[in-house]
């Protein structure tokens, strides 16, 4: 987005949010601290792009930007941010309210009052769009959790004759996956297929813990399967340990309270995981507009809060959103799943901790 930015208009900068991710905290002004460049490089500080926040100009579109987009030469385009503080834009998130993307990656976003610095990886620290804290914790396989069983079943599927889709498997999955009783009667996914950064643990693998056998009665009836090594166990255990990820960060992250959480990218199109969300972290989940494309609706309202302050509108970020941003699709916690998943969470960080011998 800089790069695009820098086309564009002949100016160099970055929003707070994509500049925070470069070097670490910005200072007090919103930039970045020439005695920490220095540090590094004296040299530095003349190279490193300059940071503006949300409603301000970088610059005017320039003859080359215009003939690239059709758009007028002289209009102002504003600071390029990262995807996650535009993600939260789109989200409306304000105090008391999180964002979660549920992409490649599967991303926690809260507005915090400081940074959080001795849980790094656990936790990370970045501005956002309008400069304020960001707190994050980021599982790195992500949807990869799903997408794995799904390519594992459409294999079957396909070996066995039958025309299916990948959108077929992933619906099959997410209704036998919601048969299943929370907690899956034990079952637990730590579903690391990429490794994990989030708990430093870059060599981590895949693994399923506390599978069990069918229980059948005297006639030979299946009486409970809810631990048993079947579709729906795997598809929610799978689901549950993504969250838990999650919910293990943001224990970190000191936040007072948590009101709402609001989901957005390609897995929120799945019916039972913002579900299983709102029963992990005990607070309703919902969805922006376009869930699919928060990034691209999050550009969308910077540029037109930097449109309405270059016309002497002093709105603020949060009262622009509050106009624009409509919540769909809200689920409510269970109560009793809230409880069930508070007393697994720390089972499910007691395996990883065993399992990391493993993993190195």
């Amino acid at each position: 987005s800089t790069f695009v930015a820098l086309t564009l208009t002949g100016e160099f900068g970055v929003g707070p949010g994509e500049g925070s991710g470069m070097f670490g905290q910005l200072d007090r002004k919103g930039q970045f601290g020439h005695s920490k460049l220095d540090t590094i490089d004296r040299e530095l500080r003349k190279r490193v792009p300059k940071v503006g926040a949300a409603g301000e100009v970088l610059g005017r579109l320039n003859a080359h930007g215009a003939e690239l987009l059709g758009l007028p030469e002289g209009i102002p385009v504003a600071y390029p941010e990262g995807d996650q503080p535009i993600g939260m834009v789109a989200s409306g998130c304000v105090d008391g309210r999180a964002s979660i993307s549920l992409g490649n990656s599967v991303v926690f976003n809260a507005v915090g009052s400081q940074p959080v610095l001795k849980k790094r990886g656990l936790v990370d620290s970045f501005r956002t769009a309008d400069n304020r804290h960001l707190l994050m914790t980021c599982m790195t396989s992500g949807c990869v959790v799903y997408d794995e069983l799904v390519d594992c079943f459409l294999d079957c599927a396909q070996w066995l004759g039958k025309k299916t889709s990948k959108d077929d498997i992933r619906n099959w999955l997410t209704s036998e996956a919601a048969k299943v009783p929370a907690g899956c009667d034990g079952v637990l996914a730590l579903p690391f297929y990429k490794g994990e950064g989030v708990f430093k643990q870059p060599s981590a693998f895949a693994s399923f813990l506390g599978f069990r056998d069918r229980k059948r009665s005297a006639s030979g009836d299946v009486t409970s399967d809810a631990a048993a090594l079947k579709a729906g166990v795997l598809a929610r255990a799978s689901l549950e340990a993504t969250s838990l990820t999650l919910r293990v960060g943001f224990s970190e992250m000191g936040l007072k309270s948590l009101d709402q959480i609001v989901v957005s990218g390609g897995g929120s199109r799945n019916t039972l995981w913002p579900q299983i969300i709102a029963d992990v972290f005990g607070v309703p989940v919902a969805k922006p507009q376009n869930a699919d494309e928060a990034a691209t609706r999050g550009a969308a309202y910077l540029a037109l809060l930097m449109a309405r302050r270059e016309a002497g509108d002093k709105v603020e970020l949060g009262e622009m959103l509050a106009q624009y941003v409509e919540l769909t699709d809200r689920v409510e916690p269970n109560a009793e799943h809230t409880k069930l998943y508070k007393k697994l969470l720390p089972k499910f960080e007691t395996s990883l901790s065993r399992l990391t011998v493993l993993y190195s």
